[in-house]
């Protein structure tokens, strides 16, 4: 029998449902945190989080896979803003099906290396629209679209990872790294768990 996937936790939201502030909070506690790659390449970029721009996903893509390495190398436990599961499911909502195609077709077998701890930072729409700084978009249509990228996500952890992932939610009234440390310790049992069965 092979090593045990490395369990990583994904920290998947909405525009300023707390994934950076948790990370960096997480990070101050021992854990390694990787920041949303997509944010960095949009700030130099001219695409809005809900503009079609397939050069942003290819770069995207790129980065993030092998930005892998480095994660799987990591010596504390990774903390990772959105990840794979996040910018497909950005590139599937934006229409970039092509992109987003290709995207899932390059990571088949990558639950042979990660257990995936994926929390859901859930973000009510009254809070959004108060918090929300999305530049380009009305306040409507990025709530919209964001709602479309969250309802996506379920279906890419099961098409890619099968059994070898956690899905938990985190709504805001229990968004803390203590909160968060506790999932992650779950998803470190799950994972022991799941390679045992195996």
């Amino acid at each position: 029998m092979g090593p045990s996937p490395v369990a990583v936790t994904i920290l998947l939201g909405m525009h300023s449902a707390g994934k950076t502030t948790l990370g960096h909070q997480l990070a101050a506690s021992g854990y390694s945190y990787f920041d949303e790659i997509g944010t960095q390449i949009r700030a130099i970029s001219h695409c809005t989080v809900t503009t079609s721009c397939e050069l942003f996903e290819r770069e995207v893509m790129r980065l993030e896979i092998e930005r892998d390495k480095t994660v799987l190398q990591a010596t504390n436990t990774p903390v990772i803003e959105t990840w794979h599961i996040g910018n497909i499911a950005f590139a599937e909502a934006r229409g970039n099906l092509s992109a987003a195609a290709r995207y899932r077709s390059s990571l088949r077998g990558i639950q042979d290396s990660f257990y995936v701890n994926a929390v859901h930072l859930q973000l009510d729409d009254d809070t959004f629209r108060h918090r929300v700084t999305e530049r380009g978009t009305a306040v409507d249509d990025a709530l919209a679209f964001y709602r479309d990228v969250e309802a996506r996500w379920p279906d890419i952890l099961e098409d890619l990872f099968d059994d070898c992932f956690e899905l938990t939610f985190l709504d805001e009234s229990a968004r803390n790294s203590d909160a968060a440390a506790q999932v992650i310790r779950k998803g470190l049992r799950r994972r022991d768990e799941t390679a045992q069965e195996n």
